[in-house]
């Protein structure tokens, strides 16, 4: 079984983490890291026995989804249900290409929640001064920039150099990466003949299928500033598509601090939404035995409210799992605040 601070430090090695949480059945509350290319079962992972489930783990864990619910399968004579999910600490947007539209969408992505990292063979374009507040500026050949930060799947690329060979050349070598994202500029005569060399050189069709080129919405955009709105607008668009769960710096900064602290806490985790609820699964929050916040959101509200005054009652009664079901519709939305509608289930774990 995996504790939060596992996971935590998962997160910081390799950006992203695979998580299953049992909802159901006696293996009800237990947490478990899991892996893409080796699913491993333990004696506390008994339930992994199940061919069904495991080919369903191992789906997922090589998708880019954010979180699915296992319904339904049967393992000896119980019935069992878990809850899996791909979390992420903020994801590294590498922008390769300095030039007047790398830095117009720096100016529009930097309020987006990337760790940006640009990267530019040119002195005068790659430097602090013309990116501030970069998570790292390099004034390098690209292939060394990919070279020197190993490969996550929670990497988004966009690739807008100087000339249509290092655009190709970074294309490929990012495609051949684990990645959420590649991008790349470009005319679609350009880009439709980039895509065949892509093939021949060996490269899936699926994963070619996967570039977002021409990069951006299709917004008729022509100057620099309207090319990176659009290019920024599918940046959330894929995000949000995609559903990936996130640890918000303040939680994870949080859960740190708790490993080394005698503080009595619960993550509050939204894992069902139907209808308009206020936040998606994979929504979370810390609240400790006083149900005060301590870090992150569910949403706000009588809803959030309600949740902090269950983590007080749960810690008070010394139970280290709960699952809680609330009603956002017609009468329900008068009672906690709330006039979205729909409904959410919400998961609440103990650190420990």
């Amino acid at each position: 079984m995996s504790s939060y601070f596992d996971i935590v430090k998962k997160l910081e090695t390799e950006g992203n983490a695979h998580l299953m949480t049992w909802i159901d059945g006696p293996y009800r509350g237990r947490k478990f890291l899991l892996d893409a290319d080796i699913l491993e079962v333990t004696a506390d992972m008994a339930p992994l026995e199940s061919g069904e489930l495991r080919d369903l783990i191992e789906d997922f864990t090589q998708s880019k989804r954010g979180w699915q619910q296992l319904d339904d399968w049967n393992y000896q004579q119980g019935e069992h249900r878990c809850f899996v999910e791909n979390i992420q600490t903020k994801p590294r947007l590498f922008l390769l290409g300095a030039g007047h539209v790398g830095t117009a969408l720096f100016k529009v992505i930097s309020e987006l929640d990337f760790s940006l990292i640009v990267c530019d063979q040119r002195p005068e374009f790659a430097n602090e001064k013309r990116f501030p507040n970069a998570t790292a500026v390099h004034a390098w050949d690209y292939e060394k920039l990919l070279a020197t930060y190993p490969e996550r799947i929670s990497d988004w690329f966009i690739v807008m150099t100087p000339g249509h060979a290092y655009d190709r050349e970074c294309t490929e070598a990012a495609l051949r990466r684990k990645n959420t994202y590649v991008g790349m500029i470009g005319s679609r005569a350009k880009v439709a003949r980039i895509r065949k060399e892509f093939v021949k050189s060996g490269i899936l069709q699926q994963r070619v299928d996967e570039l977002y080129s021409p990069i951006g919405l299709k917004i008729a955009a022509e100057t620099p500033a309207e090319i990176a709105i659009s290019i920024a607008a599918e940046l959330v668009q894929v995000r949000r598509s995609a559903k990936v769960g996130s640890l918000e710096p303040t939680v994870l900064e949080k859960l740190k601090e708790l490993e080394n602290q005698k503080t009595e806490a619960m993550l509050v985790t939204v894992i069902e939404k139907n209808g308009s609820g206020p936040r998606e699964p994979g929504t979370r929050m810390i609240v400790d035995e006083k149900g005060t916040l301590l870090a992150g959101t569910i949403g706000g509200g009588a809803l959030e409210m309600a949740a902090m005054k269950n983590v007080a009652e749960l810690l008070e009664k010394g139970n280290h799992f709960d699952l809680q079901s609330y009603d956002l519709t017609d009468s329900e939305a008068a009672t906690l605040g709330m006039i979205c509608g729909g409904n959410c289930r919400v998961m609440f774990e103990k650190i420990i």
